[in-house]
């Protein structure tokens, strides 16, 4: 009973000071502004998500396309660049871009990374499907000037084939180690 006193009792003194009432109620609103205003205002500025994923294709293999198909469940891919991209960036001159095609995509991509007029760009190298089948290493590039789109399209790309922990074998970043498991045959051993 003491407990609804005491809340009956402050509620008559906090009615008296108009004052404090108004800045109960807009204190609120002093922080919610600014730090509203600060986090989505990088986000919507950028724009990043709205930007294709352009991917250079030297290999056009049957795991290229697997690639590409998985990638393209999450980002928005463009691929074969128009060559009027190519006299944008200066590159009009250039011999590999007299005709469409991975190394034109190539130079335009890389020109447009330093412009800051691409986020971000996939380079699948030529017998990537070859030595998929053969189970050899292959390097795959990715570069683009947003950290979160690279590792984002990073970690699909690895979770097409994560590395199991037995031969170490799978998709893994460049300065990636993976802690490999004794197999069977070692356990029976020790």
């Amino acid at each position: 009973m003491k407990i609804f006193a005491v809340f009956l009792n402050e509620n008559k003194r906090l009615l008296r000071e108009k004052g404090l009432i108004l800045i109960l109620m807009l204190m609120p609103l002093a922080f919610i502004v600014p730090i509203g205003s600060a986090y989505t205002s990088g986000a919507a500025a950028t724009g990043d998500e709205d930007r294709p994923l352009l991917v250079i294709d030297y290999d056009g293999g049957k795991q290229a396309q697997d690639l590409i198909e998985t990638l393209d469940e999450s980002f928005r891919i463009e691929r074969n660049l128009p060559v009027e991209d190519a006299k944008k960036v200066q590159l009009d001159s250039d011999p590999d871009c007299a005709a469409p095609g991975p190394a034109c995509d190539e130079k335009i991509a890389r020109a447009q990374l330093k412009e800051s007029a691409r986020t971000l760009a996939l380079l699948i190298p030529k017998g990537l499907s070859e030595a998929y089948e053969q189970s050899k290493q292959t390097i795959v590039t990715l570069k683009g000037i947003n950290r979160y789109l690279v590792g984002q399209v990073a970690a699909n790309i690895r979770n097409l084939r994560p590395p199991e922990p037995y031969k170490a074998r799978g998709v893994k970043y460049a300065d990636e180690r993976i802690r490999r498991k004794e197999g069977k045959a070692g356990k029976a051993k020790a």
